[in-house]
């Protein structure tokens, strides 16, 4: 019976705002991580995140597998901002 084990890692800013976190997973219990995600988010001076970058390595060789991006703008006459 193989045993799996998560490594999970968190980095916040001043504002407590995760601003990066990482994943890696060994799947079959031999402390060699067998993939790895990485998640890093920018935000405004307001604290409205405005970058959210996703990086996937399936078989953590370095290498990235897929990468997802989100940009967002903010009208802040409109009245948004962080609560």
């Amino acid at each position: 019976m193989s045993t799996s084990i998560k490594t999970e890692a968190y980095i916040y800013d001043e504002q407590r705002n995760l601003v990066y976190y990482l994943e890696e997973q060994d799947n079959d219990g031999d402390n060699i991580v067998d993939d790895r995600q990485t998640e890093t988010s920018t935000y405004d001076g307001q604290g409205n995140l405005v970058y959210y970058l996703i990086e996937q390595d399936d078989n953590a060789d370095g290498v990235v597998d897929s990468r997802w991006t989100e940009s967002n703008t903010y009208n802040l006459a409109w009245g948004h901002k962080k609560l």
